[in-house]
């Protein structure tokens, strides 16, 4: 690969296409009339152009550009973006600049060189265009990329009468256009009175760059925390961490996943950490036109700034989003729930592992870091928190209610005891109010209180909806959950949810082309194949049923799935195999809610056995009698007196 480096001097003139690039003033024409390109997106179109047909190599091309700075490679595909937008290329033919997987870029257009070339000839050639763009003040100055625009150009031809004339008009136009350049520059740095705030934005995975990859939760935990303090602005949309994940480890133009995510601004960037210290770059891009709109590389930092660090990356992006924050808004934004850098790590491996299922007991290794947190800070509220979501997480799969869902409840009072303003809280309390103490009026205030405090967070509206519809309000359930999609819009769990509530609705061809639509993002997700498998089911569509439960088996073997495989041979008169999963279900040794072997005994017709197990469940305070309120699966036992007096029991009359 060819060292951009190494290239010959910029001394003459390039023509390729309608275009016309003029090395030695870093100035490129099309037709005649100037393109507007940043500084950086000149010099690295003219480093593939001086090495027509040869390949760049990025690192080389980074190095060549960018000198004596740390700068990511993410750097270089946003300028090569704005490059191919600037010079017409579509995403499906690339006639300038290709690339090359795993090495670089190659210019390979036909290139004419017009060495020796005069600027008077130059000014001939286009008709005296002239140019002046802004300078950077360097790769990390703030104000040189919050200034960054679209070059200011004014046209002049030399057909006066004089050369002095000409000479004058020409010192006039560059004295203007400097003043205004100027004037520009202070309007921008000082926010420009007529700038529109930005109301949308994405939080994209910063990338760990530390050589332990076990660091890796602290990258995703500094994300995270980003999109939880950014949420807290009142009016400003962010988008959740269940879509910008798909984005993690990926080379990608945050201009172009700003648009599939519906933003308008992207904060992308890294964190390398060490033992005791850590460094932080992070950029802010418009959507819009690729812009960067604010940048901060905070060099080596002790890791007992971080906090501080949070803070004024926080605010920095708020600034950047041009928006204007009360006194008591950005209270909000910088509020902190540990000054402890030890417990905050902690707390940052519980999320990690509880999310990223890293450990074969994701759950309760993720609850062993909550706890070790709170041993550390006891009033740290987010690790109560952390801590009953965990203990709700193993209620009715690995411990029986009874145990888990008391102390689910202790942990999610305690940490709202400590902070009451804590949505995730709220939410986990309500979680604690619907599916164990069936108390639905509690639960509803807990959910509305955690959307109101946080709008925009998916996960409150999720479950907000799901107590709808329990509740009966399906028509208020469907309508919350599409604004939990829309806060998450490349989620799969918010498609399959949304999918459920469908299908719980009973709007089960709806509830198909949205698992379907879900399956489009990840084929090979089990439970997707499941519920679309239940869904047919419901339809009498047996043979698809049993279809998708056989790729869901081939993906991942949950047999707590089970009961629905053994509906769908009771249905299609496989009395026998249905009983084997009963008998493979009772054995075992884990907890198993009657309810799950009690729709096979609901399919083969045998309702005395069914409503013995679902007695159990409710003398267990099973959260699944919740689902069984709107269960499509249980419907043939809805007009028997011992189901309608089980849901009287339960709180939800039919």
């Amino acid at each position: 690969m060819s060292d951009p480096s190494t290239s010959k001097p910029s001394t003459c003139f390039y023509e390729f296409g309608p275009f016309c690039l003029d090395a030695s003033k870093h100035l490129l024409l099309r037709d005649g009339r100037p393109v507007s390109l940043t500084p950086k997106a000149l010099e690295i179109l003219l480093a593939l152009v001086e090495n027509g047909g040869r390949v760049l190599g990025k690192d080389a091309m980074l190095q060549k550009i960018w000198p004596d700075t740390l700068v990511e490679e993410n750097n270089l595909t946003v300028n090569i973006s704005a490059l191919r937008k600037a010079l017409g290329e579509s995403p499906a033919e690339h006639r300038y600049i290709v690339t090359v997987p795993g090495q670089g870029y190659r210019f390979v257009a036909e290139i004419r060189e017009l060495p020796g070339k005069s600027a008077d000839l130059f000014l001939e050639r286009t008709k005296a265009q002239i140019v002046i763009e802004e300078e950077e003040d360097g790769p990390n100055s703030e104000k040189s990329e919050l200034a960054k625009s679209p070059a200011r150009s004014l046209i002049w031809s030399r057909s006066g009468p004089s050369r002095a004339l000409t000479f004058a008009l020409v010192v006039g136009v560059i004295a203007l256009t400097a003043t205004a350049a100027i004037l520009y520059r202070q309007r921008v740095e000082t926010g420009g009175a007529e700038s529109a705030p930005i109301r949308s934005v994405a939080v994209l995975p910063l990338k760990n760059l530390s050589d332990d990859p076990s660091n890796e939760y602290f990258s995703d935990g500094m994300t995270e925390s980003l999109i939880s303090a950014l949420s807290r602005i009142e009016g400003l949309k962010v988008i959740s961490r269940g879509s910008v994940v798909r984005f993690k480890g990926k080379e990608t133009d945050p201009a172009e996943v700003g648009r599939q995510l519906g933003v308008e601004a992207v904060l992308e960037g890294n964190v390398r950490k060490s033992t005791d210290s850590l460094r932080v770059a992070v950029r802010l891009v418009s959507v819009k036109d690729g812009r960067v709109l604010w940048a901060r590389d905070t060099h080596e930092r002790a890791l007992g700034d971080i906090f501080a660090l949070q803070d004024d990356i926080a605010r920095s992006v708020a600034a950047g989003l041009r928006l204007e924050l009360a006194p008591e808004g950005e209270q909000r934004l910088t509020k902190r729930y540990t000054d402890n850098v030890e417990a905050y790590q902690l707390y940052l491996k519980g999320r990690y592992h509880v999310f990223e299922l890293s450990t074969p007991d994701p759950v309760k290794t993720g609850m062993e870091y909550f706890k070790k947190a709170i041993e550390i800070d006891p009033n740290y509220a987010l690790a109560h928190a952390g801590l009953a979501d965990a203990y709700y997480g193993l209620s009715n799969a690995i411990l029986p209610p009874g145990e888990a869902m008391p102390k689910a409840r202790a942990a999610a009072m305690k940490a709202l005891e400590l902070d009451d303003t804590l949505a995730e809280a709220h939410i986990s309390l309500g979680l604690v109010k619907l599916f164990y103490d069936w108390d639905f009026a509690w639960a509803e205030r807990e959910f509305e209180r955690a959307v109101e405090l946080n709008p925009n967070d998916p996960v409150a509206r999720n479950w907000y909806s799901w107590h709808l519809l329990f509740t009966g309000r399906s028509d208020e359930a469907l309508a919350e959950m599409r604004r939990a999609e829309k806060l998450d819009p490349l989620s799969l769990k918010m498609k399959k949810d949304l999918g459920r509530v469908l299908y719980y609705a009973r709007q089960h061809d709806q509830a198909i082309e949205q698992y379907k639509k879900a399956l489009e993002l990840n084929a090979n997700d089990s439970q997707t194949h499941w519920f679309l498998g239940v869904t047919y089911v419901v339809k009498g569509r047996v043979s698809e049923a049993l279809a998708e439960f056989q790729k869901a088996m081939a993906l991942d073997d949950d047999r707590f799935r089970l009961p629905w495989l053994g509906c769908a041979y009771a249905m299609s008169g496989k009395r026998g195999e249905a009983r084997k999963v009963i008998d493979e279900m009772e054995s075992n040794q884990g907890y198993v809610a009657g309810y799950s072997i009690a729709l096979v005994y609901i399919a083969l017709g045998e309702k005395d056995a069914a409503f013995r197990l679902l007695e159990k469940d409710y003398q267990e305070r099973n959260e699944v009698l919740v689902w069984a309120r709107v269960d499509p699966l249980l419907d043939d036992l809805r007009s028997d007196p011992r189901f309608v007096d089980l849901m009287r029991r339960v709180g939800l009359a039919q």
